[in-house]
């Protein structure tokens, strides 16, 4: 009853990168990661498998929350699981993973800046590719630049850092 079983090709995009990302030594050792909108908790709980350090996953829907929970305790994998608003989970994070809407991503991106680490990095997904220019745009006006895209089919994912002047 929750988004995220790794069906879909947002969520094969978003894991497909976060594996690039752990694998490549792109982020720190143990990085922390914030899965915004984590439905199943599958990116969450995948991070952490794949040597991420304190992993949080926030979602507005109790059913998703409820699922990420199970999914966490099945598979053994210490994420956290909150209803918070991004805004009020504590500290800042290596890597941000959010697979929703295009029009909740532009809306987000000024809270996601806020919440990542000078160097850490950013995977947006949910975006259909006739928006992803628009996404891109929101994000540079919030401080992100676009570093790397992946597309299947209509859709695509975005590696995203902040830009430094």
């Amino acid at each position: 009853m929750a988004f995220g079983t790794g069906g879909h090709p947002t969520t094969r995009l978003c894991l497909r990168a976060i594996l690039r990302l752990l694998k490549t030594g792109s982020l720190r050792p143990a990085p922390s990661v914030l899965d915004i909108g984590t439905g199943t908790g599958v990116l969450a709980i995948a991070a952490k498998k794949l040597g991420a350090g304190r992993c949080t996953g926030v979602d507005t829907d109790p059913v998703a929350l409820k699922v990420a929970r199970k999914n966490a305790r099945l598979n053994r994998a210490r994420v956290v699981v909150s209803a918070k608003p991004v805004e009020e989970v504590p500290g800042t994070f290596d890597l941000i993973v959010a697979n929703i809407v295009s029009n909740v991503l532009k809306r987000l991106a000024p809270v996601i800046v806020k919440k990542m680490r000078p160097a850490g990095l950013v995977i947006l997904s949910g975006i259909l590719t006739e928006e992803a220019a628009s996404v891109v745009d929101a994000c540079a006006k919030a401080g992100l630049k676009s570093l790397k895209r992946y597309d299947s089919g209509e859709w695509c994912s975005l590696i995203l850092g902040k830009t430094f002047l």
